[in-house]
């Protein structure tokens, strides 16, 4: 359990929360805002959104990974297998929503892709299975990502959830294996396995952990197997130990994601390592950090209305959004008021903002660009340029993150 003045701490954040927001206000003219889109506009995103990643995966199950708008498709030979499997999640989040026979057809494409072409046993033991990164595919070094198996689970969880019978759990129970095996006894988890030296124990990535643990309880849902709760709370919760007392942390999204999914079923955890309270306190620390560097961009940046980022990017506001509507679900309605009226806002603001950077005709109708548009100042200057080179620039994981932003938030009104 964590030892922290909670309330003290809650009554700092919400009170930082209100004076950068009052100078973001008065610096700015806050005024002029992003409407919040209603539903019918939303759904319009989400549909158009979808039809383009439909549209991307080709017969293969492989998407069209990078395009620039200004030049003719190139996918080239960079391809990141964590983004193909996030794709395939968001697709399977508006198929909720949204179902149609294209869009089935294409998850499965895409879901049989990365399971015939990356995912295959750790050396030594058949039943731990990773998604690697294959240099033929990535032009990478051949390594197996924590990221890689967290969100391969959270595709093919989704999928199979969707659409029984598609994917076999002994695969989905050999990839949570690959993740037990990456966590040590404290609930850090090792980022990077390499089959000729084992888990490299020097460098951490900042969303792996949460990617995991979201996959780990997917796969409970599924299979009704407690102990992948336990792993998913214990590498939650560490981090939530980590960041204790902290002012700003890092705007961890999927463990907000992660703890929303494990917060109804938290009570199937016997003798838990961390307390509802903890996950609590962590929650509140990276909603009030998205939230107060949101104000600090709009103040000191001048960024567009309803972007959460400096330089008016797509993806970090889109991936925040997801983080905070997560958060909303879980989120005490009295003790969190003064948090909860700043995120709701927050989120409203940012989908107006993705909806207006939606690209909205021709042959890429439905994604999302690098950017809003080029900036005219920026904070540093000598990043104006290399900015603005990716402006035209559409990746998948860009509409992606912006799909999924645009579900949650459809479906929390």
């Amino acid at each position: 359990m964590i030892d922290l003045n909670r309330k003290k701490h809650r009554n700092f954040v919400i009170i930082s929360v209100v004076l950068i927001a009052l100078t973001a206000w008065l610096a700015s003219g806050y005024l002029v805002r992003k409407k919040e889109p209603n539903q019918e506009a939303l759904r319009a995103g989400i549909i158009e959104a979808t039809a383009y990643l439909d549209t991307a995966c080709d017969s293969s199950g492989r998407f069209a990974y990078r395009i620039h708008l200004d030049k003719e498709l190139r996918i080239g030979r960079e391809y990141n297998m964590l983004r193909h499997a996030g794709s395939i999640y968001s697709m399977c989040m508006a198929q909720e929503v949204n179902p149609t026979d294209a869009n089935r057809d294409a998850i499965l494409r895409a879901i049989n892709y990365m399971r015939t072409t990356s995912l295959s046993p750790v050396e030594g033991n058949d039943s731990i299975l990773a998604v690697w990164t294959l240099p033929h595919i990535t032009g990478y070094p051949l390594k197996a990502k924590l990221g890689g198996a967290g969100l391969g689970l959270i595709a093919m969880a989704s999928t199979e959830s969707l659409f029984p019978g598609t994917v076999p759990l002994e695969e989905m129970q050999g990839l949570a294996r690959f993740i037990q095996f990456m966590q040590r006894e404290n609930g850090a988890f090792n980022s990077y396995y390499y089959a000729d030296q084992g888990p490299d124990t020097t460098s951490t990535s900042q969303y792996y952990p949460g990617e995991a643990a979201l996959g780990l309880i997917l796969l409970y849902e599924l299979d009704g197997n407690t102990e992948w709760l336990e792993i998913a709370l214990n590498g939650i919760g560490y981090l939530a130990n980590e960041r204790d007392g902290a002012w700003l942390v890092e705007p961890d999204h999927w463990s907000l994601l992660a703890t929303a999914r494990l917060w109804p079923h938290y009570d199937q955890i016997e003798n838990p390592r961390y307390t509802r309270e903890d996950l609590l306190n962590h929650t509140q620390q990276i909603v009030s950090t998205i939230l107060i560097w949101k104000s600090w961009y709009r103040a000191i940046h001048f960024t567009p209305p309803g972007c959460f980022v400096a330089w008016g990017a797509i993806t970090p506001t889109a991936t925040r959004m997801e983080g905070l509507l997560a958060a909303l679900t879980y989120l005490p309605e009295d003790e969190d008021r003064s948090l909860r009226m700043y995120t709701r806002k927050a989120v409203g603001e940012g989908a107006g903002f993705l909806l207006s950077a939606q690209i909205k005709n021709g042959p890429y109708k439905g994604a999302m660009p690098h950017s809003a548009k080029k900036l005219w100042f920026y904070l540093p200057i000598q990043k104006i340029g290399k900015r603005n080179a990716r402006v035209h620039e559409v990746r998948i994981d860009y509409v992606q993150h912006s799909l999924s932003a645009m579900v949650r938030l459809y479906q929390l009104k």
